[in-house]
C-alpha cells in the first residue's frame, strides 16, 4: 500500500482561517451555531460535512459564502509551467492561472531578501519525479484570483501589501529585470508586466512596451517616476560625484544584472562619457536589485553603486542624482477584462494609494495609471522598421 502524504489539513482550512479571522474560538463558534465543539473541529479538519442549514448559518456568522467555507478543493495540481529560472529544484512556489494555464513561479522569485518567502503551493520531495504535480496550500477556487505582476521597482511591494490587506485578489509582486518581464510577458506567464528604460535607449519604454504586446495589444501605462544615481558612504568621504570619478582604481564599484533598466542604464552613461567597462573596479560585480546594490555599500562592500534615492537614504547613505528614470507597466488587451485585473487597474487610476506613495524619497507618481499608449494587435514598434 503507498505511504500517504500528510499535510495538516487545518494549515488552509477556509472555515479555521475564517474563524479566527473572526476572533473566534472553536467552542464560541460552535455556540453561535448550535453545534459542538467536536462538530467546529471535525468541519475544520474535513472530517464532517454540514448539513445545508449549518453551511448556511456558519456562512452568515462569519461573513464568508459557503463555497468559499467549503469548497471544492483537490489537493493536488499539476502545473502548465514552473518558471524555474535557475534550473534549481525549488519546492515553494507561488501559482496562478493565466489564460487557463496554471503557472507557478518559485517563492524565490518574491524579492530578494534574506530569510523565508511566502508561497501558495509546494512541490514536496516524495514528488520531484514528476516536475509540475503541486500540493496547493490555498482553496483550489482561489486559483483565479492569483495576479502575478512583475518588475523590479521597489514600490510595488507596497503596492501588493496594500492590495493584500483590502482586496478579493492576491496580487504577488514577482521581482524580475525589465528584460526579462517582458520576455516572460511574451510567454503568457503573468498579468501584467513592469519596466524601465533610458529614453535614449533605442528600445525605449514606448518601443519596448509595443513590442511585448505585439501578439496581444494592450495598455502601457505610467507607475512610477524615480531619481536614479550612486548611492555612496554618508559625507562621500571618496568625493564621488561623477561617472568619471569611478575610474579611480581605489573606488570599488558594485553593477546591476545584465537586462535591467539600471544596467542598460549605467552602459549609456559609461558611452556618454567614453569610458569602456573593463576600466573601472567592480563592473562585472552584479546585484539583482536596487536594494541590494545600496546594502552592498551600507555593509561596506563597495563604495559606490548606482541605485535609487530611495534605497539609499532608506539604509543611510548620501545619494548623487545622476537621472531621472520613468516606471512603466504593460497589461495585454485580453487580461484587462479578467476581473482581477480590472480590479488592479480600478485601484491603481483612482489614485487612492498616491498619498502613500508620495512618502517615498526621490519619486514622483503624478501620472499613476495614465495611459501612454494603446497597442492594437499585431502593431509593430517604429524601431522595428529601421
Amino acid at each position: 500500500m503507498p505511504k500517504k502524504l500528510f499535510l495538516n489539513n487545518t494549515l488552509s482550512s477556509p472555515l479555521r482561517l475564517a474563524r479566527i479571522g473572526k476572533g473566534l474560538s472553536q467552542k464560541e463558534l460552535a455556540a453561535k451555531i448550535g453545534v459542538s465543539r467536536q462538530t467546529i473541529h471535525a468541519m475544520e479538519n474535513g472530517l464532517y460535512v454540514p448539513n445545508t442549514a449549518v453551511a448556511l448559518r456558519l456562512a452568515r456568522v462569519l461573513e464568508k459564502t459557503v463555497e468559499f467555507l467549503f469548497p471544492y478543493s483537490p489537493d493536488f495540481i499539476e502545473a502548465d509551467v514552473l518558471v524555474d529560472e535557475n534550473q534549481k529544484i525549488s519546492t515553494r512556489y507561488i501559482v496562478g492561472e493565466v489564460r487557463g494555464r496554471k503557472i507557478a513561479w518559485p517563492s524565490t522569485s518574491l524579492e530578494a531578501s534574506l530569510g523565508f518567502f511566502e508561497a501558495n503551493a509546494l512541490r514536496l520531495p516524495s514528488l520531484v519525479n514528476n516536475n509540475r504535480q503541486l500540493r496547493l496550500l490555498f482553496p483550489y477556487s482561489e486559483m483565479e484570483k492569483q495576479v502575478f505582476l512583475l518588475g523590479c521597482d521597489p514600490a510595488l511591494g507596497l503596492l501588493s501589501s496594500r492590495l493584500s490587506r483590502y482586496s478579493d485578489f492576491k496580487l504577488w509582486w514577482v521581482r524580475q529585470s525589465s528584460l526579462k518581464a517582458l520576455e516572460y510577458m511574451k510567454s503568457g506567464f503573468a498579468h501584467i508586466g513592469g519596466f524601465h528604460f533610458p529614453k535614449e535607449y533605442p528600445k525605449n519604454n514606448v518601443e519596448s512596451g509595443t513590442e511585448a504586446l505585439m501578439g496581444t495589444g494592450g495598455f502601457i501605462l505610467s507607475f512610477s517616476q524615480w531619481e536614479e544615481g550612486f548611492a555612496v558612504q554618508p559625507a562621500n568621504p571618496l568625493k564621488i560625484y561623477k561617472i568619471e570619478d569611478l575610474l579611480r582604481k581605489e573606488v570599488r564599484f558594485v553593477n546591476r544584472d545584465h537586462g535591467s533598466g539600471s544596467r542598460i542604464l549605467f552602459d549609456h552613461l559609461l558611452s556618454e562619457a567614453d569610458i569602456s567597462p573593463h576600466q573601472l573596479n567592480g563592473y562585472t560585480v552584479e546585484l539583482p536589485s536596487a536594494f541590494e546594490a545600496a546594502r552592498a555599500v551600507s555593509y561596506g562592500f563597495a563604495d559606490v553603486a548606482l541605485t535609487s534615492r530611495a534605497c539609499a537614504e532608506f539604509l543611510g547613505l548620501d545619494f548623487i542624482p545622476l537621472y531621472l528614470m520613468e516606471f512603466c507597466l504593460v497589461v495585454p488587451k485580453d487580461l484587462t477584462l479578467y476581473p482581477p485585473v480590472e480590479k488592479f487597474l480600478d485601484f491603481l487610476q483612482s489614485g487612492d494609494f498616491k498619498e502613500e506613495l508620495t512618502m517615498l524619497p526621490g519619486y514622483n507618481f503624478d501620472s499613476l495609471g495614465k495611459v501612454i499608449k494603446e497597442v492594437h494587435d499585431k502593431e509593430k514598434p517604429s524601431s522595428s522598421s529601421q
